[in-house]
């Protein structure tokens, strides 16, 4: 026997679920994106140790001058440590590079690349100054993105770790999309020959894929996986496509919203990355 209270549960749903689609229809890219910020907004540090695999065709290169470029060496692997207080505004980012010779196939580590920005103030928009602790050439850095605003950020943010609240504010520049749900609360926002964004509404309003072809630049993608990590819905898995160059990353989060000052310490670092104590500034 039907109860006159469960047929009343039927029209309420239909209500509520017919309200939920109107409200999705008429939010738009920049409202996805912020309500994506703000969720993250909520992360105040984290530690997380990133793994990633890499398919590289290596690909000759056509220079600028007409000469081409026939590479001698591909990246295979790569692991990438990334430390952040958004509070004091301070980064510590460790990056170690695994590369293959073409022609014999043998393979080596190259040693840690480390870079530590100094406490910033209460700036939300960039990190602020920082040095190069091991590796590389004096005043350049890892490569390395914002783990918090993967999926959002587009090729160059990517490489270059643009912070979340700045790729946010760039997205104001971009057309007002309205959004076509794909189910189970993915709303898509563009045009996969152009710029494309898929939010998942039900996982804090995180991005789930990313297909990026502007003008001449290289295609970019990103699909994600997602975990929920005490209470926040953080990659777990993600593959990156750059042009011909494939990169598959596992995330480790050894840490949420704890204090991580004492991966700041330089000696820390020098005993945790095998490097060259650096020297107090």
């Amino acid at each position: 026997m039907i109860h006159r209270r469960e047929l009343l549960i039927v029209p309420v749903l239909a209500f509520v679920m017919a309200h939920a689609a109107t409200a999705d229809e008429n939010i738009t890219l920049q409202d996805a994106v912020n309500r994506f910020a703000q969720a993250r907004g909520e992360v105040t540090s984290y530690d997380v140790s990133i793994s990633a695999q890499v398919d590289d065709a290596a690909e000759p290169v056509r220079l600028s001058n007409g000469e081409t470029y026939v590479p001698t060496q591909r990246l295979v692997s790569f692991t990438l440590d990334i430390v952040s207080d958004l509070n004091s505004g301070r980064i510590l980012v460790a990056r170690l590079y695994r590369m293959e010779d073409i022609a014999t196939g043998k393979r080596e580590n190259e040693n840690w690349q480390v870079w530590m920005t100094d406490a910033r103030g209460a700036d939300a928009d960039g990190y602020g100054a920082g040095r190069l602790l091991s590796g590389g050439t004096r005043g350049s850095k890892p490569e390395f993105f914002d783990p918090l605003a993967l999926g959002l950020g587009l090729e160059g943010e990517y490489g270059r770790g643009t912070p979340l609240a700045e790729i946010a504010k760039n997205f104001s520049h971009w057309p007002s999309w309205k959004p076509k749900p794909l189910g189970n609360g993915v709303l898509a926002f563009g045009s996969i020959n152009h710029l494309y964004l898929a939010f998942d509404t039900q996982k804090d309003w995180s991005p789930v894929e990313l297909h990026s072809k502007q003008g001449n630049s290289t295609p970019f993608e990103i699909k994600l996986d997602l975990s929920e990590i005490d209470g926040h819905w953080l990659p777990a898995k993600a593959s990156v496509v750059t042009g011909d160059q494939r990169q598959q990353l596992t995330f480790n989060w050894n840490s949420l919203n704890r204090p991580v000052g004492h991966r700041f310490s330089l000696d820390d670092i020098a005993n945790r990355y095998q490097i060259k104590a650096p020297r107090r500034p």
